[in-house]
């Protein structure tokens, strides 16, 4: 909109429904990650609102079979989302409203609550970068804390960490709150991520001739 008053009363969702996330899904549409919760800090199912930021409601929802939606990505076309105690990674095509698992992260103590916030998810180049935390010391082997990535296009998924070495928590119980992305120059330095971890600035240099190095500064 040219305006840059806010509307408080534009959209709003039923009592109950609390909203965690926001991102595009093509340029129709705004997804608002949600869940339900009857008390605090208890979700009990997650749901993705779709609103055309016109209407005074939304216009068409996509149901995740998960208690709670943590993060979402638009890119190449698709909607990937992180959902539920367990962070597993979903994938919505544009135009669809159907979500497909394309992966399930391990916890090995059912009480775990893995973490994808929503700032710590970035795309760059085809690849989508997400920070995992509040991954427990018993669950560490199958899935540390750290920086993943994989294509932003489902026909070539994979899973990959370029990250593995750990910070104090040795895999388990970091928390990572953003990535940032800063465009190198050309001839100088390749793009840089940042690495917001706990109280301190970490710097993750992607370079797409040599191997994933980790800066700190």
């Amino acid at each position: 909109f040219p305006s840059h008053d806010m509307d408080a009363n534009r959209l709003d969702l039923a009592d109950a429904w609390i909203i965690r996330c926001l991102e595009d899904f093509g340029m129709m549409h705004l997804a608002i990650g949600a869940h339900f919760q009857r008390t605090a800090g208890k979700p009990l199912r997650g749901r993705i609102f779709l609103w055309d930021r016109l209407a005074n409601s939304w216009s068409d929802e996509i149901s995740i079979p998960e208690n709670e939606i943590k993060a979402m990505k638009f890119a190449n076309g698709h909607l990937w989302i992180w959902a539920g105690r367990s962070c597993n990674l979903y994938v919505v095509p544009e135009g669809s409203r159907r979500a497909t698992k394309m992966w399930a992260f391990v916890k090995e103590d059912p009480t775990e609550n893995f973490e994808v916030l929503p700032g710590s998810v970035i795309e760059k180049g085809g690849i989508i970068y997400f920070a995992l935390s509040g991954v427990g010391q018993i669950s560490k082997n199958k899935n540390p804390c750290g920086v993943y990535s994989f294509p932003s296009n489902p026909q070539n998924f994979t899973l990959n960490i370029p990250y593995t070495e750990h910070f104090e928590g040795r895999g388990f119980g970091e928390t990572y709150s953003g990535l940032g992305l800063f465009h190198g120059l050309a001839g100088t330095h390749g793009d840089i991520i940042f690495i917001s971890v706990f109280s301190f600035l970490f710097f993750l240099e992607i370079n797409s001739v040599d191997p994933l190095d980790f800066i700190e500064r």
